[in-house]
């Protein structure tokens, strides 16, 4: 039972970061209809960033971090103001390969900047004393990560539900030209949608690095993100924190009681698993939107 409880425990932090990760996937298409597979590359990007502010610049941490936040946000505008705005009413295909581009292009950068090896984690800023309760162990710094991810992924339904800037992105993910019309300005929605995301991806390198340390792996741990945001729905946000939290507790189950069982690790495969079945059985995911289009 002890054992069990451990697995439930773990699999809903990292399932919070892969929530957390998944969010900016979900903001991007919800406002452009654009699946953005470098969401990974700009999580590891973000990660390094405010590493080099900490470490290599050795400012403190909190403006380390602030830095690192900030670069995330201009990064998030450029790409979309030199980028994808250029591509706006190509095929969709060409935007998933521009991102699949920049992908590439995020991960050759971080190489030639940083090279391939693993850097020690951040300056310690979240404290890892062990915390017990209920015959589970966890360090305060996966609690304190499990809340402050829930609670940034909180801030941003509310954010969509009530504020102005929300309701003015999902008017334009439902029609781009009725919300012209309407004078929401699209341009601004695109821009705050790629810094938004950014910015998250940024926030999810950062308290994952803080973990498992700085380095290009990163990107493989973000790869997970993908299932989980297409078995939440592309278009919600409560649907991917729902699927995050599944795949984390499926990824740490299967490591506890299948692993022994075939005598290798299937963590790796779970989530892909999932993928499959998903798309097979509810090809909308658990929250998405079905769409009926007239031929």
């Amino acid at each position: 039972m002890d054992a069990f409880l451990q697995s439930l425990a773990s699999g809903l932090v990292v399932g919070a970061l892969y929530s957390l990760v998944g969010v900016g996937i979900v903001v991007i298409y919800k406002s452009t209809h654009v699946f953005n597979f470098a969401q990974g590359g700009l999580l590891m990007l973000g990660a390094y960033l405010t590493w080099y502010f900490m470490v290599q610049v050795d400012m403190p941490v909190w403006l380390g971090l602030i830095c690192g936040l900030c670069s995330a946000i201009v990064i998030g505008f450029l790409i979309e103001r030199l980028g994808m705005r250029r591509l706006v009413g190509q095929p969709i295909l060409s935007l998933i390969i521009v991102t699949l581009a920049l992908e590439a292009l995020i991960s050759g950068i971080i190489t030639l900047l940083w090279g391939d090896r693993e850097y020690n984690v951040f300056p310690e800023f979240i404290p890892p004393d062990p915390v017990e309760f209920f015959n589970i162990i966890l360090s305060l710094q996966h609690i304190i990560i499990f809340v402050v991810t829930m609670v940034i992924i909180a801030l941003f339904i509310l954010f969509f539900k009530y504020s102005r800037w929300g309701l003015d992105m999902r008017a334009v993910a439902e029609d781009h030209q009725a919300s012209m019309c309407t004078g929401i300005s699209t341009k601004l929605v695109f821009i705050m949608a790629w810094a938004i995301s950014t910015l998250l991806a940024t926030i999810g390198g950062v308290l994952l690095g803080s973990i498992n340390g700085v380095s290009t792996t990163l990107n493989h741990i973000a790869n997970v993100c993908f299932p989980v945001v297409l078995l939440g729905g592309l278009e919600s946000i409560p649907g991917v924190l729902i699927a995050g939290l599944i795949v984390g507790i499926l990824e740490y189950m299967s490591g506890q009681y299948i692993d022994p069982i075939v005598g290798a690790s299937t963590r790796e495969v779970v989530p892909y698993i999932i993928l499959i079945l998903a798309l097979i059985i509810k090809p909308y995911g658990l929250f998405g939107l079905e769409r009926i289009e007239r031929i």
